[in-house]
């Protein structure tokens, strides 16, 4: 996917069926500062533009550049714009509908500053459906500036459409950086910043999770909040557990497994940390909380839910070119490893399928990836299940190397297949027999389907039987 030329700012935003042919294309949006021009442009599968929206009254506000945000939602076959927009500097929000070939406008509904003086920043936009009702969300920045301090909050705008009119239903502090909706729940990020101007000025950072209850009367439930403090010196910052990257990781969920959040802390005298906690669907109690991680304390960039071993509790994150699996139920690092790719975001299809974006090296646009096969990764421990005993030897090995089987009842229907690292099949070792012994080997003799020597490396393996599966890892070396 390239960059127009004229692009600034450009940014994937969502995954959308555009031409209604149940196949989703790609929505991405760019801001040409000098034109004051918005274009959201609809891509397909394969990179090819297949259509524009051009949008030319959107507002430049001093150093906040975008505070006009966009996102099509649909109306049975009909595409609509859903935008939020700060039409006048710092006084309101305005949350509208455009049709998207005319760009005129359907309905629009004001919300007011609640709590500061003025708006200021515009985080996120979303539809989304909850005990069966369609509420338009907008997630902004409300700031309150003065000659001694400077104070910032983000707080959530719900909206819903009633008589094909939009009404602004209501706001909730300490809401609104970004939000999820998992399991018929709007989880949300808040954040609260406070700064002392002075000498030596010092900043207040606090983040909070939320879950939003959209009843009659909507309210909110605090899950988690951490706070800290930075100090600013004229030679140097000296942080006081100041966090930072407050996020829930576990993005184009598909399930109900605890959903993960993830913050790193800044410390100059006691060093950096990083925190991950989940959280149960159903009472939305804290379910584990881990401080591990293989891949270092930089901020996470791209997380989405994942399914591994044929299993779907699992999250994985991106940090620069690393990347890590925990699993959701239990907390565990399963998985890390150095990442050819440097993900930026991952975004999931309506059929399930992932999509990977990466930055072009040249910032020209992005390069799209998708996974080959499914993810296998081994505990590293004999698997012992319904009394079948599988193992194998040698482990690493060079050009041979045997898996061996030990039942108390005769082994039917086996076979074996091995995978590369992408999760392409290298492999397939098949044996069908009733009267099979309650010990067998099987020898794999380093070879693909083609009979050609595989490379040095990791592989994985996956084992059927009529009964049950096993996954392991090996390794080749020359």
């Amino acid at each position: 996917m390239n960059k127009p030329n004229s692009g600034i700012n450009y940014h994937v935003s969502q995954l959308f069926d555009y031409d209604n042919n149940d196949i989703d294309e790609i929505i991405t949006q760019f801001y040409d500062e000098d034109q004051y021009v918005q274009n959201i442009i609809i891509t397909d599968l394969y990179g090819t533009i297949i259509d524009s929206i051009l949008i030319d009254d959107w507002v430049i506000l001093e150093e906040y550049t975008v505070n006009d945000k966009a996102a099509l939602i649909k109306d049975n076959t009909e595409n609509l714009l859903l935008r939020a927009q700060i039409p006048f500097p710092y006084v309101k929000l305005r949350l509208s509908l455009q049709d998207c070939e005319t760009l005129a406008y359907i309905d629009s509904s004001c919300a007011f500053p609640q709590y500061y003086d003025w708006i200021y920043e515009i985080n996120t936009i979303d539809k989304i459906t909850c005990d069966d009702q369609i509420m338009y969300c907008v997630g902004a920045n409300e700031l309150s500036p003065s000659d001694k301090e400077d104070s910032n909050k983000s707080i959530l705008y719900l909206f819903q459409m009633e008589d094909d009119t939009l009404h602004f239903k209501d706001s909730v502090i300490e809401c609104g950086l970004s939000i999820s909706t998992p399991y018929n729940t709007i989880l949300t990020v808040g954040k609260y910043f406070y700064a002392e101007v002075g000498l030596w000025p010092q900043g207040y950072r606090r983040f909070y999770l939320n879950r939003v209850h959209l009843n009659s009367d909507i309210f909110t439930e605090q899950l988690n909040t951490v706070n800290g403090s930075v100090e600013w010196t004229d030679t140097l910052s000296i942080y006081y557990h100041y966090p930072s990257n407050y996020r829930v990781v576990t993005s184009n969920n598909l399930d109900d497994a605890p959903q993960v959040l993830q913050y790193r802390k800044i410390d100059t005298d006691n060093g950096n940390s990083v925190h991950f906690k989940a959280y149960d669907t159903t009472d939305w109690q804290e379910l584990w909380s881990k401080t591990d991680t293989e891949i270092g304390l930089g901020n996470i960039i791209a997380s989405t839910c994942i399914q591994v071993n044929d299993e779907d509790h699992y999250v994985m994150y991106f940090r620069g070119s690393k990347l890590e699996i925990r699993d959701r139920i239990t907390g565990n690092i399963i998985h890390h490893q150095d990442s050819v790719l440097a993900v930026c975001d991952i975004l999931r299809k309506s059929d399930g399928e992932l999509l990977f974006f990466v930055e072009k090296d040249d910032e020209t646009g992005y390069d799209v990836y998708s996974l080959d096969g499914p993810i296998f990764v081994s505990n590293d421990e004999p698997p012992v299940q319904n009394d079948i005993i599988i193992e194998q030897y040698p482990n690493p090995f060079r050009s041979s190397t045997t898996f061996s089987f030990s039942s108390k009842e005769p082994i039917q229907n086996a076979e074996i297949k091995i995978y590369n690292v992408k999760g392409q099949l290298v492999r397939k070792l098949r044996f069908c027999a009733s009267s099979l012994p309650r010990f067998l080997e099987v020898t794999w003799d380093g070879k693909d389907e083609n009979h050609k020597n595989v490379a040095e490396g990791i592989y994985l393996y996956k084992i059927k039987t009529d009964k049950q599966e096993f996954v392991g890892k090996i390794v080749k070396v020359e």
